[in-house]
């Protein structure tokens, strides 16, 4: 059992790879790798690199240690994106109008949804549902994020003729750093297909708490 004092010298950030360095006195260093899963944003602990430690170095104290540092470093990682994660409600204003709903597949990739009340001539009960893909490399912000996003979906509207189209949506979706909201702006271009065949135009800004 090594009872030899040890320190933590630095976490190396690299594009998908974290690096935990340890100093262990007569011992030399360790890493330990911490691989992150790019689709969920989470960190992965390579077991193997973790169990060569322990073996080399024969102290369950460190262990200990360690397995605390890791954790810190996970729900760190977990909260530096807590705007892509979980379940949004808000108000959409425009054409609809009404109650907004968006949920997070993954950091990039999304489905909102809306219950809310058609403006236009055609007015009356309106329901959409969207996929929605983000990129958030055309526009840098200082604070938060603001990723351009696009995709597809379907909304009905009930009214006098219920009409069923194809919707495809482009808009920008501004996430604030440390608080869970976000605020919309959107286009939607839409293809009615029933009762008959026709083009549509759909605009909306909105704001969505996160929970």
């Amino acid at each position: 059992m090594l009872a030899a004092r040890y320190s933590i010298l630095d976490v190396i950030p690299k594009e998908s790879l974290h690096l935990l360095a340890l100093d262990v006195p007569g011992k030399g260093r360790s890493h330990l790798q911490l691989q992150r899963c790019r689709r969920h944003d989470k960190i992965k602990i390579n077991t193997t690199s973790l169990q060569e430690v322990i073996h080399l170095h024969g102290d369950h104290k460190m262990f200990k240690k360690v397995l605390l540092i890791l954790t810190l470093l996970i729900i760190l990682t977990g909260t530096s994106n807590a705007q892509q994660t979980g379940f949004g409600l808000g108000l959409i204003l425009g054409e609809p109008t009404g109650l907004s709903g968006k949920y997070w597949i993954s950091p990039r990739t999304a489905i909102d949804g809306a219950f809310a009340w058609s403006i236009d001539k055609k007015s009356g009960v309106h329901l959409h549902s969207d996929y929605l893909w983000h990129d958030y490399r055309i526009i840098s912000v200082i604070k938060g994020k603001l990723p351009i996003y696009y995709g597809i979906g379907a909304r009905m509207v009930f009214a006098s003729d219920n009409i069923l189209g194809v919707r495809g949506v482009a808009g920008i979706n501004y996430l604030f750093d440390g608080t869970p909201l976000d605020i919309f702006l959107e286009i939607v271009p839409i293809l009615d297909l029933a009762p008959k065949v026709g083009f549509d135009f759909n605009g909306a800004i909105g704001i969505r708490y996160y929970f």
